[in-house]
């Protein structure tokens, strides 16, 4: 098991995901996904969770879990649809607000 511990003694993140609920009725019949892309309401709650994800990599960068000069790959999911979205780097004013 201490094989798998990095020899600094800190595990990183390389990746995460933000997963938002289905959007009901708009989901139900599972539509193709250039269909969700058209839809005013799935593209608000896509780039919410776009926002979100965004957030929760910079926290994880300010709180030492990645280092700020890599990309961050995370996928964000409304129901069973998924994007994979890279952050970073983030330069110190990105990493302030």
């Amino acid at each position: 098991m201490s094989s798998l511990i990095p020899p600094d003694g800190h595990l990183y993140i390389q990746g995460g995901a933000e997963h938002k609920k289905p959007i009901l009725p708009l989901l139900s019949g599972l539509p193709p996904p250039a269909t969700i892309l058209s839809s005013p309401e799935a593209c608000d709650v896509l780039a919410s969770a776009i926002k979100q994800a965004s957030d929760q990599v910079k926290a994880v960068i300010k709180n030492g879990a990645a280092p700020q000069d890599e990309v961050i790959s995370w996928i964000i999911s409304i129901g069973p649809y998924f994007i994979v979205k890279s952050f970073g780097p983030f330069n110190q004013a990105e990493l302030n607000t």
